[in-house]
């Protein structure tokens, strides 16, 4: 028999204020068993899991820039969680937004364990450095020794050198995998400028799975008509994978 677990990732960009309510909306319509977070601070992502009526959320600090809030990543879930650990991507002073963390925690539930990642990689034309930040998580990863779904902003296009580190690890953009014709969306981000009105223009946010996992589905958490919305909450639309588990016997 198998189980299908369901993961979301989402940059919020806390930093300009969460809507909490219509984020956790959004979040709860598409019913994740693991939600990746990245831009958020402590007291938004205790907010967000209450609002979203789930127990389990863990948070990691990535850097407090001068007169700011801290932000840092988190993992949300409905069942509970264990072996949290952070990892630093990139090393910088703790004030400094070049700092780059990872967060991964074990999810728990009736049908067995599974390890999810989330990451968020360095911008710009910071190639190089995302390669190195890909290797390390995938470092991390080799380390904790179990199946794990990354998840997460790689700030970065579908054919860009950062692929070619999870690939060559093993891990492959659920996309992809997922059936002919299943799916909605495919960039993920807009550049700079009004959103209101138009698509995302560049795809940077993913969901990456080990290659012997079955993807049902990729796609965005929301649905066309609804890009206004997200729109007006961040600059990254909400991106889901379903994936089809064997439960340990």
């Amino acid at each position: 028999m198998t189980v299908e677990l369901t993961v979301l990732t989402w940059n919020v960009q806390g930093s300009k204020g969460l809507d909490v309510a219509d984020v956790a909306a959004i979040v709860v319509a598409a019913r994740p068993d693991a939600v990746l977070i990245q831009e958020i601070g402590r007291r938004q992502a205790t907010r967000l899991a209450r609002a979203l009526g789930m127990g389990s959320v863990r948070w990691c600090f990535k850097h407090r820039p001068p007169g700011a809030r801290a932000e840092g990543l988190a993992i949300i879930s409905p069942h509970d969680v264990a072996e949290v650990r952070s990892f630093v991507l990139r090393r910088a002073p703790r004030w400094s937004w070049r700092r780059r963390v990872g967060l991964a925690a074990t999810v728990l539930n009736a049908h067995g364990a599974i390890d999810v990642v989330n990451v968020h990689l360095s911008p710009h034309d910071a190639s190089r450095d995302r390669v190195l930040e890909a290797q390390n998580a995938v470092d991390a990863m080799h380390a904790r020794g179990r199946i794990a779904i990354v998840g997460g902003d790689l700030n970065d296009g579908p054919d860009a050198p950062v692929h070619e580190v999870f690939r060559s690890a093993g891990w492959i953009d659920s996309s992809s995998l997922a059936p002919a014709g299943v799916g909605v969306g495919v960039n993920t981000a807009w550049r700079p400028g009004s959103r209101r009105g138009r698509s995302p223009d560049q795809r940077l946010d993913y969901i990456l799975v080990p290659d012997t996992l079955d993807v049902v589905r990729s796609e965005w958490a929301v649905d066309v008509d609804e890009l206004d919305r997200v729109a007006r909450l961040s600059d990254h639309v909400p991106v889901i994978a379903t994936v089809g588990l064997r439960p340990h016997r």
